[in-house]
């Protein structure tokens, strides 16, 4: 787990990447775009820290130790709460569309494959969490 976060800043991203290099990356991006940034090797602990912190946004890999991504993001949606609706992009060094799929039906709501176009993530970050902004200002989703 990385640092401290306050649990209720409001640009907090859960970033779930078992290998190091690439969580790295992805961090420095994050931070460069203002995001505080909380950090997992693994699926489990990400639920974890996803259910503490309520993220505004959450990057995850597919391939995960314990847990899948897919699984992951499955878990996430069953939530009482904020993670029911909250953005979730996942990347893959897999491309297969049957991932692209199960990931989709599992309720991601962007599929990038590795390596990403940094420019195209940016700009799905951004429309992602305005969408959900306006969502939860309208109330259109009921938060149980």
């Amino acid at each position: 787990m990385s640092r401290v976060i306050p649990k209720f800043a409001k640009r907090v991203a859960l970033l779930v990447e078992d290998y190091t290099d690439s969580r790295e990356m992805l961090r420095f991006l994050l931070q460069g775009l203002h995001w505080h940034v909380l950090e997992s090797g693994d699926g489990s602990e990400a639920i974890k820290l996803a259910t503490t912190y309520q993220p505004t946004l959450i990057i995850t890999d597919l391939n995960l130790p314990g847990i899948d991504g897919i699984q992951l993001v499955r878990e996430l949606r069953r939530s009482d709460h904020w993670l029911k609706i909250v953005p979730i992009i996942m990347l893959t060094a897999i491309d297969e569309e049957t991932s692209r799929h199960s990931a989709l039906a599992a309720g991601v709501n962007r599929f990038f494959t590795k390596p990403v176009n940094f420019e195209l993530l940016e700009l799905a970050i951004s429309e992602l969490v305005q969408e959900t902004s306006l969502q939860e200002e309208n109330g259109t989703n009921s938060l149980n």
